[in-house]
């Protein structure tokens, strides 16, 4: 592995628990009167007891008459179940407490769910690689340009690398550092969260009282999102690390997302990581449309500037140009001759 592509692979938690170290891949909102830990919101599951035994326990223990109190406690406590971390942040709003509950997925948790997704990751680097060369590239060197002015300058992470499904019996093969043997994108993440929170059940499942959809639209949860990696803006005053100047985010709106790059090839790898494959493919689709409308344009530019140059020679738009007021027309007959 590159110097270069290690660097770029190495991950400063920008949102993160309060212990600084487990990243936040995921967000819970919902408002409450009262305020409370996570903890507390967490069903105790007595040992012997099945689910429905120890619901009715907790029914009766807390006392809860709130079906949609009691389907978040059930969600909360199956999402513990499963392996995920769990912290929570209350801020006071104008009539309720709001609570951000804060989701990050362990790393043994998050491999088991990278092969049931069959996750690409990029593979290890071949040093016989070589790059193909483009029509691009043989214009620049027939007119002598060192740079090829269409490239985008956005760092390349791992471009040029090939990737693989993942396998957790084959992690030695994947590209990665120290920290974390193979390199899962943010996004990927954040995926592998969503799908344990539409797969989670709150109740039972023949009534469909499965998943955070659900929840959101019965008015349980506010919304669930995943965070965006810090500020676009580059803030000249905060001590550069690998967490500000290797932000995705930024580096989308420095090298892409600005009038002046229009004419250079977009950074569709980096725009896959961050944004995921539906949004590159559009963007893909996009530039493809507009590139092959160039060659229209040009043609109808040149038949607009070919129109205009010779309009003076045109003797039917002349005739009508320059015969002023004094048009004769032939009045319409009264009778009409047959024959």
């Amino acid at each position: 592995m590159s110097e270069t592509v290690h660097v770029l692979l190495q991950d400063d938690c920008f949102n993160c628990f309060n212990d600084g170290k487990s990243k936040i891949d995921y967000i819970l909102v919902y408002e409450d009167k009262h305020t409370g830990t996570i903890d507390e919101l967490i069903l105790p599951v007595p040992s012997g007891v099945n689910s429905e035994e120890n619901d009715r326990a907790a029914l009766a223990l807390q006392k809860e008459k709130d079906k949609r109190q009691l389907f978040k406690r059930r969600f909360l406590s199956n999402l513990s179940k499963i392996g995920l971390l769990m912290e929570s942040d209350v801020r006071e709003g104008d009539r309720n407490f709001v609570y951000f509950i804060k989701i990050h997925i362990p790393w043994a948790l998050l491999l088991k769910y990278a092969e049931d997704l069959n996750f690409r990751v990029p593979i290890r680097a071949v040093n016989n690689y070589s790059s193909k060369i483009t029509f691009v590239d043989r214009i620049r060197h027939l007119l002598h340009l060192s740079h090829n002015p269409f490239s985008c300058e956005a760092p390349r992470r791992y471009y040029d690398l090939c990737t693989s499904v993942f396998e957790i019996a084959k992690t030695d093969r994947y590209m990665g550092n120290n920290k974390f043997p193979v390199h899962f994108t943010n996004i990927q993440r954040s995926f592998a969260v969503h799908e344990i929170l539409q797969t989670t059940s709150f109740g039972r499942t023949e009534k469909g009282e499965i998943g955070i959809d659900r929840l959101i639209r019965d008015g349980v949860f506010q919304a669930a999102y995943s965070l965006h990696e810090g500020d676009y803006r580059f803030d000249k005053t905060e001590q550069p690390s690998p967490s500000n100047e290797n932000n995705p985010r930024r580096i989308l709106y420095d090298t892409w997302a600005r009038y002046k790059f229009f004419y250079k090839y977009q950074p569709l790898d980096l725009i896959r990581e961050y944004f995921g494959e539906k949004i590159s493919l559009y963007f893909a689709w996009l530039g493809l449309y507009t590139t092959w409308l160039l060659p229209a344009s040009l043609v109808g530019i040149l038949v607009f500037c070919f129109g205009f140059i010779y309009l003076s020679n045109n003797v039917p738009a002349n005739d009508v140009c320059t015969i002023g007021k004094n048009i004769t027309m032939c009045p319409i007959c009264d009778v009409v001759n047959r024959i």
